[in-house]
């Protein structure tokens, strides 16, 4: 990318030495210079042409990156590894399509989306206490994370939010559009790990059956909770909150235990970085007993 000053306050930049400057506003410039480490000074110091020189290979260096524009103008940009742009509109349809449609919760990050959805199949783990089924969605409509499909379920009795890792895949090819060409062949793999995410709350509830059997005696029920928070990584506020939950429902089993985070992740924060960290250790946690069959209390195997 050929890099270009205009005037003495505002720059701009070019893709190649025929294609049309793109102007960048103060900010833009801003950030276009922190991107290949120069400061105001310096460009104040040098001269034009040395100035737009030395950025300019700066620039190069940094391989490929993204400018982010709004109306025209340069405001931002993204530079190392780009991944898969997804367009949120169609990932929304195809999410649909394959009947996860009953949107539940979406979560925004620094220029990134996460979309947890959820279809018509329920699923009881014992009577009176059903899951159902859905799947969650992260993505980015810029290209700065890859596209990763998780398994998401939720306790009908009380919308405990969680994932478990039965299917957790994400999409390593870089580049493409997420229009309508599809050259890396993303969509087709979007399809198939929805379904698979949909379709696996068969094993993630034969694994909820499963910890519902690893019962915790009454004496052990505090230790078993402060474990849990201390694998979940519970900021201090919600781990209080989690605690006075216990009092009022002391939890009987590892499935107990589990659903008291969850239940903290959906009641008492709106953190995603919190939710996403702690639906990660139960989902190990939930393996390691169901699956390694690994003592919820002692953390031995049985």
């Amino acid at each position: 990318m050929t890099f270009i000053g205009e005037g003495n306050t505002q720059l701009a930049i070019k893709p190649s030495s025929g294609s049309r400057s793109i102007p960048l506003s103060a900010e833009g410039s801003k950030n276009l210079l922190r991107m290949v480490g120069m400061t105001d000074k310096m460009r104040t110091d040098l001269s034009g042409g040395t100035f737009q020189k030395a950025a300019s290979e700066l620039l190069a260096k940094k391989g490929q990156f993204t400018v982010l524009t709004k109306e025209g103008v340069g405001v931002d940009f993204l530079g190392g590894k780009h991944f898969q742009t997804v367009e949120p509109e169609r990932a929304l349809r195809t999410m649909e399509q394959v009947g996860i449609q009953d949107f539940h919760r979406v979560y925004t990050q620094e220029r990134a989306v996460v979309v947890q959805a959820l279809g018509d199949r329920v699923e009881p783990v014992v009577k009176g206490d059903r899951v159902q089924a859905g799947a969650s969605v992260t993505f980015s409509p810029v290209g700065t994370i890859a596209p990763l499909v998780q398994s998401f379920s939720v306790v009908l009795a009380c919308t405990n939010g969680m994932t478990m890792q039965e299917v957790e895949e994400s999409f390593t090819f870089t580049g493409g559009d997420g229009g309508s060409r599809d050259p890396n062949g993303f969509w087709e793999w979007f399809r198939k790990e929805l379904r698979a995410a949909y379709g696996s709350i068969d094993v993630q509830t034969r694994h909820f059956r499963e910890m519902r059997e690893h019962h915790i005696a009454p004496k052990d029920r505090a230790g078993a909770l402060e474990g849990v928070i201390r694998q979940s990584h519970l900021p201090e506020g919600l781990a209080e909150a989690v605690r006075a939950r216990a009092l009022e429902q002391p939890p009987r089993n590892a499935w107990d235990l589990m659903n008291l985070v969850t239940w903290g992740t959906t009641h008492a924060t709106d953190d995603y970085q919190v939710v996403r960290r702690s639906h990660k250790a139960m989902s190990t946690f939930a393996h390691n007993v169901a699956v390694h069959k690994v003592c919820p209390i002692c953390r031995s195997s049985n």
